[in-house]
């Protein structure tokens, strides 16, 4: 039962996702087209009413927000590539939380505030190499944020 609980939070249906977005059904299966959101997040269960598609809602919201704030300035294929190039979120969130970070808004927020700077992916990598350090480190939590955040203004002059 409370893994019915867990997994209707983790997901969102097509319908709720659309709404939520506001972008359209035209919209999303051309971006699953383009290559810009993977057929595998699809995930399609039978229901009373036939088949509805469910995604991991975290997930989809994510690479949804990230295409919207970038398809004025790159085109599809620039998206596409982008996607297919880079995993620096994901493995921040990761490093974020195998640290030991349990706040997540803040594990949000940081993973949100790096990803819109599209910092390189060797800037990337010594992020994570930080979050790894500080997470073996005997130093209060608050001084990790602090270090977090000093480093990330450091990366807001770093660009591709």
């Amino acid at each position: 039962m409370a893994g019915d609980v867990f997994n209707a939070r983790a997901e969102i249906s097509k319908k709720a996702l659309l709404r939520e977005t506001g972008i359209s059904y035209g919209q999303l299966y051309r971006w699953k087209r383009e290559g810009l959101i993977p057929e595998e997040w699809f995930i399609k269960r039978s229901a009373s009413t036939g088949q509805e598609t469910f995604f991991r809602r975290e997930r989809i919201i994510g690479r949804i927000e990230a295409i919207k704030s970038m398809k004025d300035d790159k085109t599809l294929s620039e998206i596409r590539e982008f996607f297919e190039n880079d995993r620096s979120g994901a493995d921040l969130r990761s490093a974020l939380i195998e640290g030991g970070e349990t706040d997540p808004e803040f594990i949000d927020t940081m993973t949100d505030i790096i990803h819109r700077m599209q910092p390189s992916k060797k800037a990337m990598l010594a992020v994570t190499a930080l979050i790894a350090a500080l997470a073996e480190a005997r130093t209060e939590e608050t001084e990790k944020r602090k270090l977090l955040m000093r480093v990330v203004e450091v990366l807001s002059g770093d660009s591709r």
